[in-house]
């Protein structure tokens, strides 16, 4: 077998073991009827929700704290910067933060 298959066999074990560790105790019906009883429309706009405060917070912060110690920066500013790095954090973090320090640097010649 290949590395990267033996890779996701253990990720998917390591998985099942959390939720079969998480549910002792638990019948398997009474599990699948409280599967079957989850709402994701509930589900998807507290987290759409949950993301949006918390981006709009950080963004705020971030503004707010470049402001203070080196360049002017007002909110409207910082989003599109915020924005790429959430977006690289996606593929690495180190590249998200990467791609502040450069924004930064740039726009504003924050060292």
């Amino acid at each position: 077998m290949s590395r990267r298959l033996v890779q996701t066999l253990c990720a998917y074990s390591l998985a099942i073991a959390i939720i079969c560790y998480l549910a002792r105790g638990i019948t398997p019906a009474q599990l699948l009827h409280n599967f079957s009883m989850a709402n994701l429309w509930v589900f998807v706009p507290a987290s759409a929700g949950s993301f949006t405060i918390w981006f709009g917070g950080e963004t705020l912060l971030f503004a707010t704290l470049f402001s203070y110690f080196n360049a002017r920066i007002s909110f409207r500013e910082m989003l599109p910067a915020n924005a790429a790095q959430y977006f690289l954090q996606l593929v690495n973090s180190a590249l998200g933060g990467t791609a502040m320090v450069m924004f930064m640097n740039r726009r504003k010649g924050v060292p």
